[in-house]
């Protein structure tokens, strides 16, 4: 059974800039981070006036590295070229593993991508 290749990365996500999310804070643990970032309040709690939720996740150090990487100034390329560059991988296996890591931060809200201004 032949495997099914993985799909391509659009130019313009290569090129999108990650953010991380102003209100996440973060905390280091061994291995890795923790982060803790506000959840969207849900209609009935603003109408209740509930206290803010919030969400905790613990990052290795391999997602550390790419959140740290995740700073406002760096494409997704970049990082992906630097990731595959530093643990001496493919960028084709490096494209596939940090656009899926900032897929899962994106679904947290704990990163947004913003196109570059050209």
């Amino acid at each position: 059974m032949a495997r099914k290749p993985a799909p391509k990365t659009p130019p313009s996500l290569l090129a999108a800039i990650p953010v991380q999310n102003p209100l996440a804070r973060s905390s280091p643990v061994p291995g890795g981070l923790r982060l803790t970032a506000p959840l969207q309040p849900s209609r009935l709690s603003r109408l209740l006036r509930a206290p803010a939720r919030e969400k905790t996740f613990e990052l290795d150090a391999l997602g550390t590295e790419i959140w740290r990487a995740c700073d406002g100034r760096t494409s997704v390329e970049q990082i992906i070229t630097a990731f595959a560059r530093t643990h001496r991988v493919n960028l084709r296996q490096s494209q596939i593993s940090v656009t899926t890591y900032l897929n899962t931060l994106l679904a947290r809200n704990l990163i947004a991508l913003v196109r570059p201004a050209n």
